[in-house]
């Protein structure tokens, strides 16, 4: 698979495929909020479509952390570049595009083999 079809090729997260899904603004006055929990409905290496009891405005910074079922905690930096309402569950949906991590890293690992834990999205 090329890097840009990798880049771009959505994955389906279950609700049950990690412990903690959660959200947070990045800032002074929204950090003190803390955190928010949320469901990544799916995943890319370029971004997520995250929906959220927390509403967030298109521009704001996000940091976004996932907890897994192997004990790993993973903490994305990302930014809203879509919002809207998910009209069956009601909670903000919002698209995040993920920044990119460092190569080194444990998230640069994980989203580079979201293929071996999740279905492509339809």
């Amino acid at each position: 698979m090329s890097a840009s079809a990798r880049r771009h090729t959505r994955y389906t997260v279950p609700m049950d495929a990690m412990r903690t899904q959660q959200i947070k603004s990045k800032g002074l006055i929204a950090g003190l909020k803390g955190w928010s929990d949320c469901h990544i409905r799916d995943l890319s290496y370029a971004g997520a479509l995250v929906l959220s009891d927390k509403k967030l405005d298109i521009g704001d910074q996000i940091l976004m952390r996932l907890s897994l079922r192997s004990g790993w905690d993973l903490e994305f930096n990302g930014k809203v570049v879509n919002c809207g309402t998910d009209i069956l569950s009601g909670k903000y949906k919002l698209g995040v595009a993920i920044d990119e991590p460092s190569s080194e890293t444990t998230e640069h690992r994980f989203l580079q083999n979201l293929g071996a834990s999740f279905e492509v999205a339809v």
